[in-house]
């Protein structure tokens, strides 16, 4: 077996490193971001007010019913397609929905 013999240095490294964003930058990041929790809130609210269940909005929203839930306890941020449906079935804005 033979080995390949290497410069004891290396000048330049053929892969870089990403550097960690700022705090600064992190700040500026999550002011024009969605509050999923609030957001899931406020579904969960809208839909137990309208006496509808899980499964009555995901039908009309067309997702699964574990997606919803999902949505509602802010472990999952729907995309804006999926906002749509929701306000609909539930008979709001979207405005409404993301408590602008």
């Amino acid at each position: 077996m033979r080995f390949f013999a290497y410069p004891a240095e290396m000048t330049s490294p053929s892969w870089t490193r990403s550097r960690k964003p700022t705090a600064d930058e992190l700040d500026d990041a999550g002011q024009d971001a969605v509050d999923v929790i609030s957001l899931g809130r406020r579904v969960r609210h809208l839909r137990k007010a309208q006496g509808k269940t899980l499964d009555d909005v995901s039908a009309a929203a067309g997702t699964a019913p574990s997606q919803l839930s999902l949505i509602e306890n802010g472990k999952r941020e729907p995309k804006l397609g999926m906002i749509q449906k929701l306000a609909k079935a539930l008979g709001v804005s979207i405005d409404e929905l993301l408590g602008a």
